[in-house]
């Protein structure tokens, strides 16, 4: 279950939210909680979006339920799943992508990207 890239299709109204999610493998030998840093694209008041030639589309990225700040470390307690060393759907978290597009903007057609790094680290036991 590794990260895909996320697929949205036609996307007609430039007021519609649209959200997509995607399940995500986390497991360690160890136990314990952990925290997710999140870093990638962002626009000059430091949220993330997706751009294309130029064009900003604001969005939400969340791990588990926890909506992720770019670049902040945010801790997931009781989330990991220990002592295995597979991935099953026991331990899968979700991740959700939901765009904001502007209603002031008109969306040019083709092809948004977004570059995302998640760095995982053991917080406690």
């Amino acid at each position: 279950m590794g990260l895909k890239d996320f697929e949205f299709g036609q996307v007609t109204s430039k007021d519609a939210n649209v959200v997509l999610t995607q399940e995500v493998c986390v497991y360690s030998m160890a136990s314990g909680s952990y925290s997710v840093t999140a870093t990638g694209t962002t626009n000059k008041q430091g949220e993330f979006v997706i751009t294309n030639n130029g064009q900003e589309i604001p969005l939400t990225l969340s791990w588990g339920g926890i909506v992720l700040q770019p670049n902040v470390s945010h801790s997931v307690a009781g989330v990991v799943r220990t002592q295995l060393t597979t991935c099953d759907k026991a331990n899968a978290i979700t991740l959700k992508l939901s765009l904001h597009p502007n209603t002031t903007t008109v969306l040019s057609a083709g092809n948004y990207q977004l570059n995302l790094q998640f760095h995982l680290a053991q917080t406690g036991k």
